[in-house]
Formats: C-alpha cells, sequence, structure tokens
C-alpha cells in the first residue's frame, strides 16, 4: 500500500503541474489572437444532390 500511496500522491503531482502549466499558457496568449481565430470560421450550406439521368 505504501507504493500505491506514492504513486497517487506522484500522479496527483503530475496532473496539478500539467494544468497549471495550462493556466500558464492561456495568460501568455494575446486576447486578439484568439479573437482572430474566431472570426476565421467558414458558413457553409449543403446542398441535395440529384441525378441527372
Amino acid at each position: 500500500t505504501g507504493k500505491l500511496k506514492n504513486m497517487g500522491k506522484d500522479l496527483g503531482g503530475a496532473i496539478r503541474g500539467f494544468k497549471e502549466g495550462m493556466k500558464e499558457g492561456e495568460e501568455n496568449t494575446p486576447k486578439k489572437e484568439i479573437a482572430q481565430d474566431k472570426t476565421d470560421t467558414v458558413d457553409v450550406s449543403a446542398k441535395d444532390k440529384t441525378n441527372a439521368s
């Protein structure tokens, strides 16, 4: 059980570190880039395909 405790503690620390790293990455990203990505979408409409015989 001692090894299992250590493994759980290490895994929890790794997950915490990953989350903190993701938060830091979001803070360093300029907000203008995020807004620009949202405006680059293209609206497309689907059309029915008809077979000409």
